[in-house]
């Protein structure tokens, strides 16, 4: 009695693994979109370009694992503190809002993925204002680079898709301990000790925000 033998396409486990990566990828692309919709657009915009009226910086361009490193800040108050203020406040409440380290993840892949909108550079002239920006810029290239491109493997996110009076304001607050004070914040108490030591008022604040801004956005 002859037996026939039906054959059946098989994946190798590297191969079903890759599609059951490609397929959590895809669920947590799309969850993580709702979630940016419900919880970012209002301030952040639709396409994560921020809105300076109501101190949402941009988010596009932002790295995801430097995205998820704040949003848990936020949620356990490492970043904002007990009693926060205005968008620390908001921000502390939308990452709260989130259900679980699942959604902080997806979200944050999510945020990775929008594009910054390319800003052009602009020419430090010798004894301007961004020429002084450019030479305090110094003590912050080791971490984020020549070009304010960033270093992952640092933690140190990219700079150049922030607007002036955001990275303004923030390295106010890191000089004011209203970031960078918790002592499970490293790469915090790390930026806040530079700017102490390195920004000595609030024209070098702005000094170094606006070089930073003008050395546009560039694609790693």
């Amino acid at each position: 009695m002859n037996t026939r033998t039906t054959a059946y396409p098989t994946f190798s486990r590297l191969g079903m693994a890759t599609v059951l990566a490609l397929m959590c990828h895809t669920i947590a692309a799309a969850e993580g979109g709702q979630l940016f919709k419900a919880q970012c657009v209002a301030c952040h915009g639709p396409n994560g370009t921020g809105n300076a009226a109501l101190q949402a910086p941009p988010l596009a361009g932002a790295d995801t694992d430097y995205v998820v490193r704040q949003l848990r800040h936020f949620r356990n108050r490492l970043r904002g503190g007990d009693t926060p203020q205005g968008a620390a406040a908001t921000m502390q409440a939308v990452a709260l809002s989130l259900p679980d380290d699942a959604a902080v993840l997806a979200l944050g892949d999510y945020i990775g993925t929008l594009k910054p909108v390319p800003a052009k550079g602009a020419q430090a002239l010798p004894g301007s204002p961004l020429n002084v920006g450019k030479a305090l810029f110094s003590v912050c290239v080791a971490c984020h680079g020549g070009h304010g491109e960033g270093t992952p493997a640092l933690g140190a996110p990219r700079l150049t898709h922030l607007p002036a009076w955001y990275l303004t304001a923030q390295l106010q607050t890191y000089r004011d301990g209203l970031r960078g004070a918790h002592t499970d914040d490293q790469q915090g108490q790390q930026m806040r000790q530079i700017a102490i030591e390195a920004l000595p008022d609030t024209e070098a604040v702005s000094a170094v925000a606006a070089y930073i801004v003008s050395l546009g956005t560039k694609a790693r």
